[in-house]
């Protein structure tokens, strides 16, 4: 628990949830589709803590969601090589209008791209790590769409934006994913994400001082 000294208006956790926060999920490797019927944003796990939390997102701005448990291969290359599987949890919105601008800001087409991020940006970010966001030896990563390089250049960019400068990451450097060093980016970081969820482990979130 960070000290009240670490408290901000600007937290995720403090601030108003609003829908385009919830763009952190395709910041991470979340999808969303749209049809006549409406936008549905849905995002695949391998933790059911993210579910857990993610769903608690969806939750507070009153998207309807629900979880289908799986399973997935494993992400260790020599487990997965001899085809062991591990639970998976997909937690999908019900579609909805309501999600049609985040459709519209997240994709050209059927294709991901990147939106810009809101202001005050806690929310997207609270999202992202919750979807895909863990500590490295280095400092803390964003996990990122294996499928969507396309987008990396302007999510490092609205990062640095926002003064969280992050080194872009492929999938031999440890990523795929941003990551995020320096105590005082670490700081800022932490701040903006708010409290870690309930049942996260202790490297969920970076702690801030």
């Amino acid at each position: 628990m960070r000290g009240v000294g670490q408290l901000s208006f600007f937290a995720a956790d403090v601030a108003d949830p609003t829908l385009d926060g919830l763009g952190g999920l395709l910041a991470a490797h979340g999808q969303i589709t749209r049809n006549a019927d409406g936008s549905r944003l849905s995002i695949l796990l391998l933790d059911a803590w993210r579910a857990d939390a993610i769903r608690a997102e969806f939750d507070r701005r009153a998207v309807n969601s629900s979880v289908r448990r799986g399973s997935a291969p494993d992400p260790d290359p020599q487990a997965r090589a001899a085809g062991a599987t591990v639970p998976s949890f997909l937690v999908r919105s019900e579609r909805s209008a309501e999600l049609d601008a985040l459709a519209a800001a997240w994709t050209r087409g059927a294709v991901k791209t990147a939106a810009a991020f809101p202001t005050p940006p806690g929310g997207l970010l609270r999202c992202w790590a919750l979807a895909a966001g863990r500590a490295d030896p280095s400092g803390y990563l964003l996990g990122t769409d294996p499928h969507a390089g396309h987008t990396y250049p302007r999510l490092a960019a609205s990062l640095s934006a926002i003064g969280l400068t992050a080194a872009v990451l492929g999938s031999r450097g440890g990523g795929p994913g941003m990551r995020i060093v320096g105590r005082r980016r670490l700081d800022r970081l932490a701040e903006l994400l708010g409290e870690p969820p309930v049942g996260a482990p202790p490297d969920a979130f970076p702690t801030g001082r």
